[in-house]
């Protein structure tokens, strides 16, 4: 093994890149990388099927395409497929709790899952947390992912983490009941602060053009919670 000269060594830093160009580019589900997919029921788990949808847009409004989206959650239980759960009541290795899309053609994204149930904490239950979904986007143009939750309307949303944001914050977090749907299914749009054409750099990859695509005027940029 060559020793490295540590003495005249002229680290230089790696520059930043931003995720992209092509999200779709061996990060979504194949042959060889099946078990990344946005139906998380296929293979396992209980609990109330539920549909999350929604689209993304820039803060001018406009739809973003090949944006990709990965969530990751809890079980109708409450409990994380995570080591650090293993031993609690409720605990199911056969739901992953963890799924990828990119926004299609339509600029839209959706999953299939379970809606997860409260986590408890039962010796410290003021880190207890409502139901909810963590979000990771990862956009051309934007050089690291962007993490936030989806709450429920029609569940509690008064955990300590909403608790630190404003009110008007605290809405952008709230995925809104969709009526008249065979699963229920539950909208959440993402807007991103920065002009559609300065986040996504590329064009279409495939799929078809689509007419009447969605306008996010007038929706609030979504709020990012920030890692410690």
């Amino acid at each position: 093994m060559t020793k490295v000269d540590q003495e005249h060594l002229d680290p230089i830093r790696t520059p930043q890149q931003t995720v992209g160009p092509y999200a779709s580019l061996g990060l979504v589900a194949d042959e060889a990388n099946d078990h990344i997919t946005n139906d998380l029921v296929e293979d396992g788990g209980q609990g109330q099927e539920i549909i999350v949808q929604g689209n993304l847009f820039g803060s001018d409004g406009k739809p973003l395409f090949n944006v990709l989206v990965e969530i990751w959650q809890a079980n109708s239980e409450g409990v994380f497929n995570h080591p650090a759960f293993k031993d609690r009541e409720g605990y199911d290795p056969s739901f992953v709790g963890f799924g990828r899309t990119i926004t299609d053609e339509s600029e839209a994204y959706s999953f299939r899952t379970f809606k997860p149930g409260a986590i408890l904490e039962k010796d410290y239950p003021e880190f207890s947390q409502s139901p909810h979904i963590l979000a990771f986007v990862h956009a051309s143009g934007v050089s690291y992912p962007l993490y936030t939750r989806i709450y429920f309307e029609d569940e509690s949303q008064d955990d300590h983490f909403i608790q630190q944001v404003s009110e008007e914050e605290a809405k952008t977090l709230i995925a809104k009941k969709v009526e008249g749907t065979d699963l229920p299914t539950y909208q959440f749009d993402i807007v991103l602060d920065g002009d559609a054409e300065d986040m996504v750099l590329e064009s279409k990859l495939d799929g078809e053009e689509v007419d009447e695509l969605p306008d996010g005027s007038g929706k609030a940029k979504t709020y990012f919670f920030h890692f410690k």
